[in-house]
């Protein structure tokens, strides 16, 4: 278990690149100052409907270790919840029946499945929560266990993510697939009885928190937002970007691969040369092209043929249905919202782990065990080919030397700003500035919606921050109009971000002793290789742009994106 624990912790080992963070913590100072659950929204200017305070047990946790540790906080949550994760879900492929390697094997493969999930955000509560749930329900059919743990679990877990419907569905769903099997076969039901009253506990139980039983329509809404704003989490695995469907589809694959190979080779069904040939055909769908994505879907579907071959009848001579129908529905909530994609890789590293049949050698074992903790180390690492290894705070994601600015200057607002780094500037900036947009999308489904001409009409900033992290034809392609320059100022530029103050009004000023003449920006998009920014004009003053260029060297000297 302990090795399952470092697994986990190494796959989120990487730098912190998700951006719900500075919200979260913004919340816990609220909370802190006025040692009351917040229910209305002063962060955000733009924002539509009141704020609901659905994770504010993750607040508290987040918030206090920030306190404790620094920013590095954030990283010994998510390294404390990777690794939770990880050794809970060894721990049932091992009471379910996996043997050592085996469940090691799976394990690997799940987490390779999971590691652009393990972020500081609250689903990690979701994650352990599945986990130990299925747990739960597996101890008590193995040796009739009661499931009173579930109460407690899903009390907590409801006051730290909405994400306890999944626990909810996940303990239902086991106890009518239990009870109807044992009905079908004549036996007793007074211990599927008594373990329907624990759930039902544990149902009622998810009421007590601020938002009540309304916690279920809160969450299934988030589902209406995958065609109204352009988040790629939140859509279905194949209306992602393509680069995203490739990667998901090619973790799926792998995992049905190596599940299949490993069994074919242990029945000596499988030669080394097919396995060398699989390997090459891996290592082409890695480098291919998006395009190729389509293609692996009927891949994954010849696999599955080998996988059932590997998947051997119980003790009975019976197949799990109840873990069948957990994982076929886990599937197709991870096929509707592709964030949710590792829990069903969870549920089916459960129902196919246990039926590896047993390595005839200790070499076949020790090449499985490489071969998964390869594709761990593979993973994190194209995760941090922009920061290499480290627990740091990923470098060029957040605005900090742009906010310090902002701080010092103090220029006047309303503040306009792109929504990925809204949850970052709630966090830096609250209460001397509210910012027009964050990481709560729900709330502002309106406010990103408008073109940025009719925020000017409606809102009237006078500062302008944009992050240099989105494609500009979608997050801020006002920049490149010729009247945005008419009307705004560039006054600093950084690694994380970029500001602008109006040229007129009680910026005036500012924006004369600030602003750039000569040095400006424009983004070229390359597909697959990210974005270069350019020089916007060409220096007609060749002495006043280097002057220039060398002030902004000075004030962000970490920015990678001013000429060389």
């Amino acid at each position: 278990m302990l090795g399952a624990a470092l697994a986990g912790a190494a796959a989120a080992a990487t730098p912190i690149y998700d951006r719900d963070w500075g919200w979260h913590l913004a919340t816990f100072r609220r909370m802190r100052d006025e040692l009351a659950l917040p229910r209305d929204d002063v962060f955000a200017y733009a924002s539509q409907g009141a704020y609901e305070p659905v994770h504010w047990l993750f607040q508290l946790l987040l918030g206090g270790l920030v306190e404790l540790c620094g920013l590095a906080g954030l990283a010994v949550y998510r390294l404390g919840f990777s690794a939770l994760f990880a050794a809970a879900l060894f721990v049932v492929l091992r009471r379910a029946g996996a043997r050592g390697w085996g469940a090691a094997l799976a394990l690997g493969w799940v987490l390779v499945g999971a590691w652009e999930r393990l972020l500081v955000r609250p689903h990690l509560v979701s994650f352990v929560g599945v986990v130990v749930t299925l747990g739960v329900l597996l101890a008590w059919r193995r040796r009739r266990r009661a499931a009173w743990p579930l109460v407690p679990l899903f009390l907590v877990w409801a006051n730290a993510h909405p994400g306890v419907l999944f626990g909810v569905l996940l303990a239902l769903g086991f106890v009518l697939a239990e009870s109807a099997q044992a009905w079908w076969r004549g036996a007793p039901l007074g211990e599927h009885v008594r373990l329907a009253g624990w759930v039902a506990l544990a149902v009622l139980a998810t009421g007590l928190n601020p938002l009540g039983y309304e916690l279920y329509p809160y969450l299934v809404a988030h589902r209406d937002m995958q065609h109204t704003i352009d988040v790629a989490e939140l859509r279905g695995l194949f209306e992602r970007p393509e680069r995203g469907v490739r990667w998901h589809l090619l973790v799926c694959w792998l995992y049905c691969a190596g599940v299949a190979i490993y069994a074919l080779r242990v029945r000596g069904l499988l030669s080394w040369a097919w396995l060398a040939a699989c390997a090459l055909a891996v290592c082409a769908a890695v480098v291919s092209a998006p395009a190729t994505a389509p293609f692996l879907l009927p891949l994954a579907g010849l696999l599955g043929v080998g996988l059932a071959l590997s998947v051997r009848r119980g003790r009975r001579g019976q197949v799990d249905l109840t873990l069948v129908g957990a994982t076929v529905a886990f599937g197709v909530l991870g096929v509707i919202v592709s964030r949710e994609a590792p829990l069903a890789l969870a549920l089916l590293a459960v129902l196919v782990a246990p039926r590896l049949p047993r390595a005839r050698d200790s070499r076949l074992a020790g090449v499985a065990a490489a071969s998964a903790l390869s594709l761990i180390a593979l993973a994190a690492g194209v995760r941090t080919l922009d920061g290499g290894w480290g627990l740091r705070v990923g470098a060029g994601l957040y605005p900090r030397a742009a906010a310090d600015w902002v701080l010092e200057r103090r220029p006047a607002g309303p503040l306009y700003n792109t929504n990925g780094i809204g949850g970052y500037l709630a966090y830096r900036l609250w209460p001397r500035y509210q910012v027009f947009s964050d990481g709560r999308m729900p709330m502002f489904l309106e406010a990103l919606g408008l073109p940025f001409d009719q925020v000017e009409a409606r809102y009237a900033p006078q500062l302008v921050l944009i992050d240099w992290g989105l494609d500009w034809r979608r997050a801020h392609y006002f920049e490149l109009e010729p009247e945005f320059h008419a009307r705004y100022a560039l006054v600093f530029v950084g690694a994380g971000g970029k500001v602008y103050v109006r040229r007129d009004g009680p910026n005036a000023a500012l924006a004369r002793r600030w602003g750039y003449r000569h040095l400006g920006f424009r983004h070229r998009y390359y597909p697959g290789l990210g974005y270069r920014p350019l020089p916007a004009v060409a220096p007609e003053h060749a002495q006043a742009y280097a002057r220039e260029l060398e002030r902004a060297r000075r004030e962000a000297p970490d920015c990678p994106y001013l000429p060389q």
